[in-house]
């Protein structure tokens, strides 16, 4: 068994080398498969899984999941976890897939307090909002407010301060009665029962 350089690893993740990567991780079950790359201004912190969330790689994701040593909570020097780096940047797929995995928490906010509904409502994310409303239960914390402009506000707040207007009723209705409002998601996303 050789050592492998984790910088050349966490390269093959970036650039989506999916067999290279299942080569590597079969070859060396010693690997720490929750290396945090050094402090750089692009990455900072940064796991295997956080950068395969955050392009989008969706059969990555895959295979880091079914690591057994996977922590799927880290969170990155800012904060940011797997699941809100998918949230921020509207990779639907990968959300589907952390959520239905079953091990990512969903109210962990980032260094500012913005949890992953909290940044899938500023970037107008209506289908992850959407997906996170259903799937939270009641253990999704839609009070928890992040840091926008100086002042704290909930994701609420935030799409009325931002005029996210198709969001803004969703997050609206889910205060006044979640029950309903997962019942209608559940209608419009064409989901049978509590998930999709």
């Amino acid at each position: 068994m050789f050592e492998i350089d984790p910088i050349i690893l966490f390269e093959k993740v970036r650039d989506n080398r999916l067999e290279e990567v299942k080569a590597l991780i079969n070859v060396n079950r010693l690997l720490n498969i929750n290396w945090r790359h050094p402090n750089r201004k692009d990455n900072s912190e940064w796991t295997l899984l956080h950068m395969a969330c955050d392009r989008g790689h969706l059969q990555l994701v895959q295979v880091l999941l079914a690591h057994p040593a996977i922590n799927v909570n880290l969170q990155s020097f800012s904060g940011s976890t797997p699941l809100l780096f998918a949230c921020v940047n509207g990779q639907i797929e990968v959300v589907k897939l952390l959520l239905r995995d079953g091990r990512a928490k969903i109210n962990v906010p980032d260094s500012q307090g913005r949890t992953p509904l909290w940044h899938a409502t500023s970037n107008d994310h209506l289908m992850i909002v959407q997906l996170l409303l259903l799937v939270g239960g009641k253990t999704l914390d839609v009070s928890k407010g992040g840091s926008y402009r100086g002042q704290l506000l909930t994701p609420l707040d935030l799409a009325e301060e931002l005029r996210i207007t198709r969001i803004q009723p969703l997050l609206e209705s889910f205060e006044r009665d979640p029950e309903h409002t997962r019942e209608e998601i559940r209608k419009d996303l064409g989901v049978r029962g509590t998930w999709c």
